[in-house]
């Protein structure tokens, strides 16, 4: 049978048959060195596939050998002696192309098995699994792919592309950011990173595709293109502080991120800083004293959009008395258990007023027919907390509607001397939320029992006062007398008492006085005991 297979047999083959012809063709090694001659050829492929009344450029080049002088057949028969022939493809079917070239005594030959369709595309396959992932630094972009694997001509290398105006596709390619090519090497996957000198714009919205070249130049198609945010620089700064509000200078601050540990000490003025971290980095800030002893404070993992500033509150391991139920001589037990944020509560978050002084309504009140004036008992007690303390916690107004908190006398449930209610936001408890506005009922009744008298209305106001301040539990067990002590006011003046607020409570005041608001005082460990002088 002659070797040579014409369109017009194709019909009669059988597909086993045809396989073997496709395969078995010979021909010299693509660009080979014969004497110094180098033939090459174009394309390198010996099997193409071209759609039918398509044409196609065949050529064959070589150096170091002079003149060439080149012969093609297609199918035994000769068709061109010019260096290129353009091969038209006819009706379907199989044809073989061969050429023979001889330069400089030597020659040379190849041939091209070329099967001609009815429909063929020879493009590229989409890229698949292309992926888009933030960088390290902000405005990187990692862009990821897997290989072509199978393609009608060799793949040469991927393309990589952006646009800014919305998704990619093959009408807006030529018009985009061009990011370059990566070779093909026969990998699995590949990627590659932009940065802003790439012209990565910080905080845009870019869509990237990825397109597969072949050895022809053909581009593959892009069916889609992938969206992504890019990540933007972000600097976090803030101030550290002590309980008393007073700036704390070199406090070792950690910046913990992605497994890096970044350490700054704060200046003169308490200020601390570091950046810049991408906006996509979860970022947690650990404040531990290097003078005097403080609890160490690490906080929730922080992100760009919880904002630039963020300030450290230092609680200061003050002794208490251990006797107290709830703190085994740690104040920040004791502070976690008067607050109600224990690690047995369900609320760890201490909660406080907005701002302070805190406006206090006390209406006028003098009961018959003793003539025991309420409201200046009520009124005392206000001004001895903010005497005591040594803080503006408290200031009087005049009108119900401009106070935070009312007091109301119109009270004569047996059972208690006084209550704090949270009025707004309703029906929650106290320290659960930020307080709005609370109602302190002072009982008109029971306080006239027994010798407890004036003395006796101003310890209740005392100690309920003691509750919107924060102290939202009763202490107990302690060894010596506590305002705030279950039913404890009315006897706060007893026993020639005159400044009848405990130290202990007096410090927990102060410390959620300067707290920052909605603090996790689960937050604080005595891990970071500061070398030098207890306070």
């Amino acid at each position: 049978m002659n070797s040579i297979l014409t369109t017009r047999m194709w019909a009669l083959l059988s597909p086993a048959l045809l396989a073997c012809l496709v395969a078995c063709g010979s021909s010299t090694d693509p660009g080979g060195d014969d004497g110094g001659v180098v033939f090459s050829y174009s394309p390198s492929g010996s099997q193409m596939i071209i759609e039918a009344g398509t044409s196609r450029d065949f050529a064959v080049a070589a150096t170091g050998g002079g003149a060439l002088t080149a012969e093609w057949k297609l199918n035994g028969l000769t068709v061109s002696q010019t260096a290129t022939y353009r091969y038209t493809a006819g009706s379907v079917g199989v044809d073989l192309l061969q050429v023979a070239a001889s330069s400089g005594g030597r020659s040379g030959a190849f041939e091209w098995t070329v099967t001609v369709s009815e429909d063929v595309t020879t493009l590229p396959p989409a890229v698949p699994q292309v992926r888009v992932t933030h960088g390290t630094l902000p405005a990187e972009a990692r862009v990821s792919w897997n290989f072509v694997g199978s393609s009608t001509y060799p793949i040469d290398s991927y393309l990589v592309a952006c646009s800014f105006d919305g998704p990619l596709s093959v009408a807006n390619w030529d018009q985009a950011l061009q990011l370059g090519a990566v070779a093909h090497t026969g990998n699995i996957g590949y990627s590659a990173l932009f940065q802003t000198d790439d012209g990565m714009i910080p905080g845009a919205t870019a869509w990237f595709g990825v397109r597969a070249r072949d050895e022809l130049g053909q581009l593959s198609p892009l069916p889609q293109s992938v969206q992504h945010v890019l990540s933007y620089a972000w600097d976090l700064t803030g101030t550290v502080r002590d309980d008393f509000g007073r700036p704390m200078s070199n406090v070792l601050v950690k910046f913990l991120v992605g497994g890096r540990v970044l350490n700054d000490l704060t200046a003169p003025d308490g200020t601390f800083g570091y950046g810049p971290f991408s906006s996509v980095d979860s970022v947690q800030v650990q404040a531990t004293a290097t003078v005097g002893d403080y609890y160490r404070y690490s906080s929730p993992h922080l992100k760009a959009a919880s904002g630039s500033v963020y300030d450290v509150v230092l609680i200061g391991m003050i002794p208490v008395d251990p006797a107290c139920d709830g703190t085994d001589g740690d104040f920040l037990q004791y502070l976690r258990f008067m607050t109600m944020t224990s690690p047995l509560s369900e609320q760890t978050k201490l909660h406080k007023w907005r701002e302070y002084p805190v406006a206090v309504h006390i209406p006028d009140f003098v009961r018959s027919p003793d003539g025991l004036d309420f409201a200046a008992a009520s009124r005392e007690a206000l001004d001895l907390w903010n005497s005591d303390s040594g803080l503006q916690l408290f200031e009087e107004v005049a009108s119900p509607g401009a106070a935070d908190i009312i007091f109301n006398f119109d009270f004569d449930e047996p059972a208690l001397n006084g209550q704090a209610v949270l009025v707004s936001p309703q029906g929650v408890l106290n320290g659960a939320v930020t307080p709005e506005l609370v109602r302190v009922d002072i009982n008109s009744v029971l306080p006239a029992a027994g010798s407890s008298g004036y003395p006796g209305v101003k310890g209740v106001a005392l100690h309920e006062l003691g509750h919107t301040l924060g102290l939202y539990a009763h202490s107990s067990g302690c060894s010596d007398y506590r305002l705030m002590d279950i039913g404890a006011g009315s006897s706060a003046f007893s026993d020639g008492r005159t400044h009848p607020v405990h130290q202990d409570e007096m410090n927990a005041v102060r410390c959620i006085r300067y707290l920052n608001q909605a603090v996790d005082l689960s937050r604080y460990d005595s891990d970071g005991r500061g070398a030098g002088s207890p306070r």
